[in-house]
């Protein structure tokens, strides 16, 4: 998959992470430009990720990784998934390295396993 196919994919993802967290919340007040950044809804999802990243470190959640090598090292992915006491994804992450780029991606979940926030970093080799 091209760098720009996995980029326009990680931005529906968001959209979509982040209508469906917009979708499950019932606070009346209606989401604007102006208070998007402290509006309830948006503050439940950094709940979300907040509690889970706490987790994870405080090695409550049960954690497995997997390294891929494709092509010797022109091509390299890490995965790691999170699941809580009861078996629930709370986290999955997938770095990937290629000849010229990079990136990160983390999908959060709620209690019930439902995706809730998708985070997505890249980078480029050539500036």
């Amino acid at each position: 998959m091209s760098l720009l196919n996995r980029i326009a994919s990680a931005i529906t993802l968001l959209f979509l992470a982040f209508s469906i967290a917009i979708r499950g919340q019932t606070d009346d007040t209606k989401l604007t430009k102006a208070n998007w950044r402290a509006h309830p809804k948006i503050e439940a999802v950094r709940e979300i990720v907040r509690t889970v990243n706490e987790g994870w470190e405080k090695r409550e959640f049960k954690t497995t990784s997997r390294n891929l090598e494709v092509c010797g090292d022109t091509f390299t992915e890490f995965r790691r998934l999170t699941v809580d006491t009861k078996g629930i994804v709370r986290r999955y992450e997938m770095q990937y390295t290629a000849e010229d780029s990079g990136g990160t991606e983390q999908y959060y979940y709620d209690h019930g396993g439902q995706l809730r926030f998708v985070l997505i970093e890249g980078s480029a080799g050539n500036g």
